[in-house]
């Protein structure tokens, strides 16, 4: 698919509204063609998923299947919606430059969170198994490690990315013509740390299925985006600044509802011990950048050299002040734990090898 769309785009260059619209409907096609080849290997390999009347499903199940189904659905119509109404925002009240350079930081943000999304998607069905078949107690001890690993993973990307993004932009990439505002680049990284953040949450929600319980806030989210971010760029003039806000606000509302949803359905208590810790993590994560951000300015990043230096203090220095903070920690302790099991399982791999 990627082939054929940078062929697309360089062969019709010089018809860019056709190389658009070809463009669209090559990814189109292809996530058809995908799951026509998943639907046929599937049937293939498993055929009694596709055999009817064998065990009849009971009514209340299937209800509650139809149910996750449509909200499972609203969860991804809303994520659709909340990721492309920025670039339409802007290209209707802004122009179509700022879409370009808004893109360009965008473009870094998605990959980071894609690199991001391969270490924790996995994770999904073993928490779902593990909230089937462990204790309270169990559900909650690993929750809250899962937890310091959100903050930990997703704070250092959001403290590489504010630093550096017009750096790398400005200096080492596009050129000063293609950068905006500093204030712009903190907003957009607020938005990556509140969602990183709520990481936890969100996979033991997604997990325990718990798309139906949330479905107004799927819809309020998509509506508030929409609403603060004209507000803020039509008649506040804030431009881009005004609608990676809305995005915010959006992600504030996630905040307020999704942790009292899983707590109440999985844990069964309030969420307050949830929302102290997220606080703090914020406040650290907001103290580490701000401090890195001051000795970057002993340098300047806009040239390799100090681009370089100031990447190796981005990535020593958030992880040398969260290590003498967080040693002693029983989650830390627990993390620990797994890495060291880990590594000794595969030393004796490679030693039978």
């Amino acid at each position: 698919m990627s082939i054929l769309q940078i062929m697309v785009l360089l062969i019709m260059r010089r018809e860019p509204e056709a190389a658009f619209y070809l463009y669209v409907a090559i990814g189109v096609l292809s996530n058809i063609a995908m799951n026509a080849v998943l639907a046929r290997i599937v049937r293939k390999r498993y055929p009694f998923i596709i055999e009817k009347g064998k065990i009849p499903i009971p009514k209340e199940i299937k209800k509650n299947i139809y149910k996750n189904v449509a909200g499972l659905s609203l969860y991804k119509i809303s994520s659709t919606v909340n990721t492309s109404v920025d670039n339409v925002i802007i290209a209707g009240f802004i122009d179509i430059g700022s879409v370009g350079r808004y893109s360009n930081y965008l473009l870094i943000n998605t990959a980071v969170n894609r690199m991001v999304s391969v270490v924790f998607n996995p994770l999904t069905a073993s928490i779902g198994n593990l909230n089937v078949t462990e204790s309270q107690e169990k559900k909650e001890s690993v929750f809250w490690s899962l937890n310091l690993i959100y903050f930990w993973i997703y704070g250092f990307c959001g403290i590489c990315m504010y630093v550096l993004f017009n750096p790398f932009i400005g200096g080492l990439w596009l050129g000063n013509n293609w950068l905006l505002s500093d204030s712009v680049a903190f907003a957009l990284v607020l938005k990556f740390w509140i969602d990183g953040l709520l990481g936890a949450i969100i996979k033991y929600r997604e997990a325990a299925g718990l798309f139906w319980q949330t479905k107004v806030r799927y819809i309020l989210t998509t509506v508030v985006n929409l609403v603060v971010s004209i507000i803020l760029v039509k008649y506040a003039n804030l431009g881009i600044l005004g609608v990676v806000i809305g995005s915010v606000v959006a992600e504030v509302l996630c905040l307020a509802v999704d942790p009292w949803i899983v707590f109440r359905s999985i844990f069964e208590k309030k969420p307050i011990r949830f929302y102290c810790i997220y606080l703090f993590y914020f406040i650290l994560l907001l103290s580490t950048t701000f401090f890195i951000k001051y000795l970057s300015e002993f340098f300047n990043p806009y040239c390799l050299s100090g681009f370089l230096i100031t990447l190796l203090l981005c990535m020593i220095v958030p992880n040398i002040i969260w290590f003498l903070i967080f040693r002693k920690a029983k989650e830390f302790g627990y993390i620990s734990d797994i890495i060291m099991d880990f590594i000794h399982r595969f030393h004796g791999l490679r030693s039978r090898d």
